[in-house]
């Protein structure tokens, strides 16, 4: 009787046991989930501030730009020393904005030094002035065509017509150098994506700016895929992409969120480990319990034994 009763015990034990395994690894299952999402909301999070304030630091560039444009049409426009110091009259150090040019209406271009250069070729003022006050495209530096550039451009307007243009230079790969990110302890890098035409406008993670197709030849972790961000961006589109690092060899969180300029998106992205610190411990005490639970179980199935 002893033994029939010792051996129904042992089994409900052992029953008990894989039960119990079973419920404590579908919780760590579900709590790592949750966990990870936790981790890419935090990472949403951070990505929705930097497009607020990427926005709103193109669109005071605007205004500054425009308040300049309204100064210059207020002078002669042979008096070129009194444009060039109202051209040189605002510190750009916290902007985007590396230098400032006048394109006028005969296809010149003034820069901030005094220098007037024919542009004729390069720069047709009637399409510039036609499209008004405008964020461009990634385009070639008129001065320098090897140099990458976008054009935060204003027009000059003068009793009601456009006499020049006023345009905001902004290169590419020095503000990619120079832009900085404390966001997960200066681990986490940026891109912007001209969702238009793939191309990368900013990146501080390489040396030098590609399109996001780059992006495409590494291997997607399951549940992700490069085509349907892509998809996303070209259509202003928020979004989770994680592959692994070509690199490093480990995965790689990134979120993507539409800019208010243009149909630009932004991308911050973290390796797995620096976006998943703050869960990390949590997933590890739920298997420190696993464990105690499954010892205390086989230590009474010992006893009973």
């Amino acid at each position: 009787m002893n033994k029939k009763f010792f051996k129904y015990v042992t089994s409900i034990s052992v029953a008990a046991l894989i039960v119990l395994a079973a419920a404590v690894w579908v919780c760590i299952g579900n709590a790592e989930k949750k966990m990870t999402q936790y981790s890419f909301d935090e990472l949403t999070s951070s990505t929705r501030h930097l497009a607020g304030e990427c926005a709103d630091t193109i669109n005071t560039d605007k205004t500054i730009l425009s308040a300049m444009a309204s100064l210059i049409s207020m002078q002669d426009p042979s008096d070129t020393a009194r444009i060039v110091e109202i051209m040189n009259s605002v510190d750009f150090s916290n902007t985007f904005i590396t230098r400032v040019e006048l394109i006028t209406s005969d296809n010149k271009l003034l820069s901030q030094n005094g220098e007037l250069s024919d542009m004729s070729g390069i720069v047709n003022f009637s399409e510039e002035a036609a499209k008004g006050s405008y964020v461009s495209g990634k385009r070639a530096d008129a001065l320098n065509p090897d140099v990458p550039v976008l054009y935060n451009s204003v027009p000059v307007i003068r009793n009601g017509h456009r006499t020049a243009v006023l345009r905001g230079v902004l290169l590419l790969e020095e503000i990619s150098k120079t832009y900085s990110v404390e966001l997960y302890g200066g681990e986490a890098f940026v891109l912007i994506v001209d969702g238009d035409t793939g191309e990368i406008l900013l990146d501080t993670w390489h040396n030098s700016l590609s399109s996001i197709s780059s992006l495409g030849t590494r291997k997607m972790l399951m549940g992700y895929s490069y085509e349907e961000s892509v998809a996303n961006m070209r259509s202003g589109k928020s979004g989770d992409l994680a592959f692994i690092s070509k690199t490093t060899g480990s995965p790689i969180y990134l979120h993507y969120e539409p800019i208010a300029v243009n149909n630009w998106s932004i991308t911050l992205g973290v390796g797995e480990k620096r976006a998943l610190e703050g869960t990390r411990a949590s997933v590890r005490s739920l298997y420190i319990m696993a464990v105690i639970i499954g010892s205390v179980l086989l230590l009474h199935m010992g006893l009973i034994a």
